[in-house]
């Protein structure tokens, strides 16, 4: 049983019964789907383990291009039908290309690349071809492509892909991923399903605030993934969790505690926070805006909701946010 207090002082307690593990898995959330599409998820990325390691993020010629990749398809999807969903499975499929076929994603290829993903994604999610096309357009009229150097800077380049080439590429992305285009959930997407099996594990309560919590951790997903390519280190649903937790202590729902792994000494547990953007003090008791003693329940709630315990989800965010890359 889990009992812990809302926001307005309204004590609450529930029990997982039948009826809210239907509930869930009517919203296809339950814990079943989760293992299913995690299991998906590391089939597709398996791939991506050393590519992440060799190719977009070393500094240099590399991480330029995914740099101008993620802004140039950032254009392409704002006016998608779910701009920040588009953005983020084009990502996905960007760097699962680039494990696979580094040729399509070089400094020279990558723009073609980039407009026969987004008509890609945008097909898949029922945008339309010919709103593909148009999007397209629209934005090399503005931008006139994105492109990087070999010295690795950005130059304008004045070339706009013909329906043709962007058929042409399409093939060339789906021989190269052996046809399976449909990757898996995107950060986003698991953030989504985190949130709303939170929702309903606690009966509805936290609603409101989880509302701030998706806010709050869509921008830590997106400054995560426009820092570093996606690969089975750094999955989807990885990335997501950690956000997740992030959220809930940025809004004050649980302590700042709660994100310090057991073994963490305390320096480097200061530095950490200080890369958040938390000052490390001896107590954070006081930081939620829930009694001390339904913290640890609320904290089973968290657990629950993203499926997983709460180091594996400390793990996640310590991955998110290493060391040696600065938080923005």
């Amino acid at each position: 049983m889990v009992v812990f207090a809302s926001t307005a002082g309204v004590s609450f307690q529930h029990t997982q019964t039948q009826l809210m593990e239907d509930v869930l898995d009517a919203r296809m959330v339950s814990d079943q789907h989760f293992e299913v599409q995690t299991q998906h998820e590391r089939a597709m990325l398996i791939s991506l383990e050393a590519p992440c390691a060799h190719g977009f993020d070393k500094h240099g010629k590399g991480q330029h291009v995914r740099h101008d990749a993620s802004r140039l398809l950032l254009s392409m999807s704002r006016k998608s039908l779910e701009a920040d969903h588009c953005w983020f499975e084009c990502m996905v499929l960007f760097d699962r290309l680039h494990a696979v076929a580094p040729q399509l994603t070089t400094c020279r290829s990558f723009q073609l690349t980039c407009a026969a993903v987004f008509r890609i994604i945008a097909k898949a999610r029922s945008d339309g071809v010919s709103f593909c096309l148009d999007r397209v357009t629209e934005v090399n009229d503005k931008m006139r492509t994105i492109a990087t150097t070999e010295e690795g800077y950005s130059e304008i380049v004045a070339k706009e892909p013909a329906g043709q080439d962007l058929e042409d590429r399409e093939r060339d992305i789906f021989t190269a991923l052996d046809g399976r285009l449909v990757g898996p959930n995107s950060p986003l997407a698991w953030l989504s399903n985190i949130v709303i099996r939170c929702s309903i594990i606690s009966e509805g309560v936290l609603s409101e605030q989880l509302r701030s919590v998706w806010k709050t951790a869509r921008d830590d997903i997106t400054a995560a993934v426009m820092r570093r390519s996606v690969c089975v280190t750094f999955a989807p649903r990885r990335i997501a969790s950690g956000c997740f937790l992030l959220g809930m202590v940025k809004i004050g729902l649980l302590p700042l505690d709660v994100l310090r792994p057991p073994a963490m000494p305390e320096l480097e547990w200061t530095t950490f926070c200080a890369r958040l953007g938390f000052r490390a003090s001896a107590s954070n008791s006081d930081e939620s805006v829930l009694p001390g003693s339904q913290l640890p329940h609320l904290v089973d709630v968290v657990q629950a909701a993203a499926c997983c315990g709460l180091q594996e989800l400390q793990h996640d965010l310590l991955s998110i946010f290493p060391s040696e890359q600065p938080v923005q």
